[in-house]
């Protein structure tokens, strides 16, 4: 009786580790979770070119998740193509937006089944274009990813947004048991008032670098093809004095200079005059003492 019961429970003990071990395995060989981010404008439409200044949603979106487990933690805008290094302008990090009034908490649209944050279209300084690439986590469970608590630097107010905030370790450990992460990007266009979308392509096609054209796909994404048109500078755009035609003949001074000549040449023309009096005084006194002859006349 007691080899039975000793035997029940050690089939019993080997079943549950047989089990814990099958869990595991399913756990780790489950489908990787793949999201999009776009851009839309403000009737929630895809966007592939703005203006500086119109608000936009960037929006992540997931089939195999849903808001409640998907967290962004940072996000980097960087200019594509132009002259030089590109600098990375970081708009969200560890979950918080750096500049709240340039793009938005991220928030949780459980309607539509995504994430978004409001953003005012802008770009950097020597493109048309801009690059967003934000990493994503994707949160296992029933409690799903937790908001972070922000600070805005300019009100000194509290606000929540869905993004990575700080853990203990034991919480860390144990969430990061739970979580994949994917790094998403998307590329928008945006232009200032007054430009065309002629005037960029004329502008790539006087220059030696790439750019980006964009083709809604049927899905609703924004896909980023390359295109054989070159990529622009701002430059030009920065460039708001107009071209005036000068003649061969005209010679233009700066005002400072043309004082400082003026300057010169009064100085020039008051020593001169003080020259021809000391000489006219000296000649007249010479005058009075000497009668032509070489005799001093008398006093």
């Amino acid at each position: 009786m007691k080899n039975t019961i000793g035997m029940t429970m050690v089939l019993m003990f080997i079943n549950k580790l047989e089990t814990s071990g099958n869990q595991a395995n399913s756990c780790r060989h489950t489908a990787p979770i793949t999201a999009q981010l776009t851009f839309l404008d403000a009737d929630n439409q895809p966007s592939e070119k703005a203006s500086i200044g119109d608000q936009l949603h960037l929006v992540v979106t997931s089939e195999q998740a849903g808001p409640h487990n998907m967290m962004v933690t940072e996000c980097v805008a960087t200019r594509v193509g132009g002259e030089g290094e590109a600098v990375p302008f970081t708009i969200i990090d560890n979950g918080c937006p750096r500049y709240p009034a340039l793009v938005g908490p991220v928030e949780q649209d459980f309607d539509k089944n995504r994430l978004k944050a409001e953003m005012k279209a802008f770009r950097l300084d020597g493109s048309y274009d801009i690059q967003i690439q934000c990493t994503i986590m994707f949160c296992a469970g029933p409690n799903g990813c937790p908001p972070s608590n922000c600070l805005d630097s300019g009100t000194n107010e509290l606000f929540m947004s869905h993004g990575r905030r700080k853990r203990s370790i034991g919480q860390l450990l144990e969430e990061e048991q739970q979580q994949t992460a994917e790094t998403l990007s998307a590329i928008i266009r945006v232009l200032a008032e007054g430009e065309q979308e002629e005037e960029v392509e004329r502008f790539y096609n006087r220059t030696g670098n790439r750019a980006f054209s964009y083709k809604i796909a049927g899905n609703g994404n924004a896909t980023h093809n390359r295109t054989t048109s070159s990529q622009h500078r701002r430059r030009q755009q920065q460039q708001n004095v107009q071209r005036q035609s000068i003649s061969p003949d005209m010679v233009c001074l700066a005002d400072s200079l043309f004082i400082s000549t003026v300057v010169s040449m009064s100085m020039i023309c008051l020593m001169l005059s003080a020259l021809i009096v000391i000489w006219g005084c000296h000649s007249l006194r010479k005058g009075h003492t000497d009668d032509g002859t070489g005799a001093k006349l008398p006093k």
